[in-house]
């Protein structure tokens, strides 16, 4: 199998809306326990806001799609500094002297795991974060936040080179931040 990583263009098309909210969807579907949002939360969230989402030039999202059937296997999305999602970033997260983009959302269907899919979204939102207007007379990390317990996520991110920052109990959940320099 061959896949293709390729960033959502702005203004998204309406296909591409329906298929980012379709593996959003699945991914809450399957992996509950890996994110905050819940599924039936989810299903109430307008298209418009789907919309707006994807048209934000703070947000940069990213899909793995399977080449074969055209099918969107994974997704990720790039977190700029700028963004008010990062506004509650702790300082022990960030590196000292680095703008913080954050990580979210990275998941992949599990027919698609262990082929090295993870990584190519990150690289490709790693080059993002490298060519990132603001800021590029300083250094630049890329941040996620992982649920404890989910060690296959926490070892995949460690293996990509990130390092655990910090730990911190949300709604009774251990939370870990790990952070990677970006070069």
């Amino acid at each position: 199998m061959t896949y293709t990583i390729f960033p959502i263009s702005l203004p998204p098309s309406v296909e591409d809306v329906d298929r980012y909210i379709q593996i959003r969807l699945s991914g809450l579907k399957v992996d509950p326990s890996s994110f905050r949002t819940v599924y039936e939360d989810a299903l109430k969230i307008p298209r418009e806001e789907h919309v707006c989402r994807l048209n934000d030039p703070y947000l940069f999202t990213i899909i793995a799609k399977d080449d074969g059937t055209g099918e969107w296997a994974g997704t990720a999305v790039i977190v700029s500094p700028e963004s008010y999602k990062m506004a509650g970033l702790p300082d022990a997260v960030k590196s000292e002297g680095t703008r913080a983009f954050g990580l979210a959302g990275l998941w992949m269907h599990p027919e698609h795991r262990r082929k090295g899919l993870a990584g190519r979204i990150v690289q490709c939102g790693l080059e993002w974060v490298k060519e990132y207007p603001r800021g590029k007379d300083v250094g630049k990390c890329l941040v996620v936040d992982v649920y404890s317990e989910n060690e296959a996520a926490k070892n995949v991110y460690t293996r990509m080179g990130f390092r655990e920052k910090h730990v911190y109990t949300e709604a009774g959940r251990l939370v870990t931040w790990l952070s990677l320099m970006v070069a």
